[in-house]
């Protein structure tokens, strides 16, 4: 069986885009493990300014990046807060 260049074209695109994909999981990834890190210091007490020096970045980012977070889990917190009032409420019926 012959491949056709145009079969092998797509053969090809299909690969960069999953070489692609791949690449962007592995960064999703590693954000979420270097915030996990973050937030683990920052329980632990130590200075923005402590942990931007770990991670090469300025206090005011890490600030930025922390309250971010911070918000993200304040707005997630609400939103199941609000999904089990609803619910105990429609138990009530």
């Amino acid at each position: 069986m012959d491949t056709t260049l145009e079969e092998l074209e797509d053969q090809l695109e299909q690969t960069k885009q999953e070489i692609q994909r791949r690449r962007q999981e592995k960064e999703e990834q590693i954000r979420a493990e270097r915030l996990a890190e973050m937030m683990r210091l920052r329980d632990e007490g130590l200075t923005y300014e402590a942990i931007g020096g770990r991670f090469g970045l300025s206090r005011q980012r890490v600030h930025q990046i922390i309250n971010a977070q911070d918000e993200r889990l304040r707005l997630l917190a609400a939103e199941v807060l609000e999904a089990m009032t609803t619910e105990a409420g429609n138990d009530d019926e």
